[in-house]
């Protein structure tokens, strides 16, 4: 098919940009982080920026399934702790990185369409189906103990493959529940199949948000079957996705938000923290009623209640932590996934400023609006709120420092 990312052509500073980003994972095991790599290019006299943002990319930024492109989502605005990560994508300009990176991702996707189809499916007392798992065992089988310790943040960042997966344990391992998604990929074979299937369903999803009547999140969620978007559930909208959503961003670019979008926290991490305050001291209900209007007002697309809200969460929850407000949590707390969630947590911490200027800034003869783009993406709350529930799970009673 054209118009996708294998097609996609790339200037000479382009591949420089994507092989700097490249060479970090290669080299030391983890992605670069924003104040690093943006002063290293402004060294050269390049803006890393610009560059990062030309890249090519099917879809929007309406939610995390319906963008894709070389390298992760793009924030409307880069904090220092931002990590730059690529997709697997990538793979298709950086052979170093397609044989390091996307040929193992592929055999360890082959692996979870064989365990997702398997006829043998096992039961629970109820009759309902156990869901397939992988787990770091396996795939440092398949692929190598270092890409096994990478495959999870991996999977966190390609938009169509959803993962539930247990927190790391002190010896790294992990396991996680293989989402009906896979299937989607059943016929995959190479990295530029994998790449065209992709775009085909983020391009499809973004049909999806632009004709989908506004719904509540439960609803949709229904919906979709899961928390993100399936091809399968929406084929039907997938030609004319392909015929008029399928673009290359340009910088700058700012698409307009739907009326429908998918909760900022899903159903499962509520019932997770419900569940860990039963064996403890601490009271969620307050937690939980400020979670679930931010859901509603990310739903609805107000930004300054979003923005006061998630505020409102993070000022609330740093005792749990044994700390007294949430800068100290980002910056001393050890955390059990510690490289990518003390990442999300620090940039939760960083977006107080905005927070502040949509609680406290005076009226002025200047227009100072805060979007939906200003909001911190989903992802890193709930890594922070999964984190709180470990602790919660661990000993209730931590006295405040």
């Amino acid at each position: 098919m054209t118009n996708t990312l294998v097609d996609a052509p790339l200037t000479a500073g382009q591949r420089t940009l994507l092989s700097v980003i490249a060479d970090s994972w290669l080299q030391i095991g983890e992605w670069p982080q924003w104040y690093t790599f943006h002063r290293d290019f402004a060294e050269r006299g390049l803006d890393a920026e610009t560059l990062l943002r030309s890249l090519p990319r099917v879809g929007t930024n309406i939610h995390q399934s319906t963008s894709y492109g070389f390298t992760t989502a793009l924030p409307s605005t880069f904090a220092e702790t931002d990590t730059i990560r690529l997709t697997v994508a990538a793979g298709l300009v950086l052979p170093d990185l397609r044989e390091a990176l996307s040929t193992p991702f592929l055999r360890v996707l082959r692996q979870m369409v064989r365990r997702q189809t398997n006829p043998e499916r096992k039961t629970r007392q109820d009759g309902t189906p156990i869901p397939p798992r992988m787990d770091s065992t396996l795939v440092t089988r398949l692929a190598g103990n270092t890409f096994a310790k990478a495959l999870p943040d991996l999977l966190d960042h390609e938009p169509v493959l959803p993962t539930d997966r247990n927190p790391f344990s002190p010896e790294g391992t992990w396991q996680l529940e293989i989402s009906r998604h896979v299937l989607q990929y059943r016929d995959t074979s190479t990295l530029e199949a994998y790449v065209d299937t992709t775009c085909q369903i983020v391009t499809a999803n973004v049909a999806l948000y632009d004709e989908a009547p506004a719904i509540t999140p439960k609803k949709q969620r229904a919906k979709a079957g899961g928390r993100r978007v399936s091809i399968e559930t929406f084929a039907p909208t997938l030609q004319r996705g392909l015929q008029t959503t399928t673009h290359w961003q340009t910088p700058g670019s700012t698409p307009a938000l739907s009326s429908a979008r998918a909760p900022y926290l899903d159903d499962d991490l509520f019932t997770a923290i419900k569940d860990a305050a039963q064996t403890t001291t601490w009271k969620v209900d307050k937690l939980l009623a400020l979670c679930t209007e931010l859901n509603d007002s990310y739903a609805s697309g107000n930004a300054y209640a979003c923005a006061a809200l998630l505020r409102a969460v993070l000022d609330h929850i740093p005792p749990v932590f044994g700390h007294k407000d949430f800068k100290q949590v980002a910056a001393q707390h050890t955390f059990t996934v510690q490289r990518t969630d003390k990442a999300h947590a620090q940039k939760l911490a960083s977006f107080k400023d905005i927070a502040d200027d949509a609680l406290h800034r005076p009226i002025s003869a200047n227009i100072p609006l805060i979007t939906m783009n200003d909001i911190p993406e989903p992802t890193r709350l709930r890594a922070v709120l999964h984190e709180l529930v470990t602790v919660l799970n661990k000993d209730g009673t931590t006295i405040i420092i």
